[in-house]
């Protein structure tokens, strides 16, 4: 791991600890530059203000979940759901529609992103029919959708619920180019 990146995910750590205490909004830059232990050129060596290091927060869940292809697995969404459990506080602040981040948008647009890049990386294809682009689109609306909704209902749902529901709207359309690891028994 470089430099820059184990400076970074020690702001990234340190503001998901602050976030178990108190609401996002109120954690200043001198917090997390406290529990840091760390220098204010420091921090603006890697991030503008606190908002970048939330970007920069979601940008490194959602490369996990690319790097791991957990939107393509009973078992990597149940991941998915365990990693924003563990992390509730944070996720409920930046759920919320008022937050600069707008992390539904942000989740939304990166879902679309990712099947549309699989689609070309993984088979070859430089054209995407409208039927693949509107079942993309459908799944990551409904898929994204229910997840922030389970977010902001507090999480009280079962997360085995919520996994066997993203899996079971996945469209037909799509189901040749992604297939659900089906090795685990859910209801359809």
């Amino acid at each position: 791991m470089s430099v820059s990146k184990a400076t970074k995910d020690l702001y990234k750590n340190t503001l998901l600890s602050l976030a178990k205490t108190r609401p996002l909004s109120r954690i200043t830059l001198k917090e997390i530059l406290n529990c840091s232990q760390t220098a204010k050129q420091t921090f603006y060596n890697h991030f503008a203000d606190k908002y970048a290091l939330i970007n920069y927060v979601l940008y490194d869940f959602v490369e996990g979940i690319e790097r791991t292809h957990a939107m393509r697995s009973y078992e990597g969404i149940l991941s998915v759901l365990d990693f924003t459990k563990e992390n509730s506080y944070f996720f409920s602040a930046i759920a919320k529609n008022d937050n600069p981040c707008n992390f539904p948008q942000f989740f939304y647009r990166w879902c679309v992103n990712y099947y549309i890049s699989a689609l070309h990386r993984e088979y070859g294809l430089k054209v995407i029919s409208p039927a693949i682009k509107i079942a993309i689109d459908f799944y990551c609306h409904g898929a994204v959708g229910i997840y922030i909704d389970w977010i902001q209902s507090g999480m009280a749902e079962t997360k085995e619920l919520i996994a066997e529901t993203i899996v079971n709207c996945r469209p037909k359309a799509l189901a040749f180019y992604f297939p659900i690891d089906d090795s685990h028994s859910y209801s359809s």
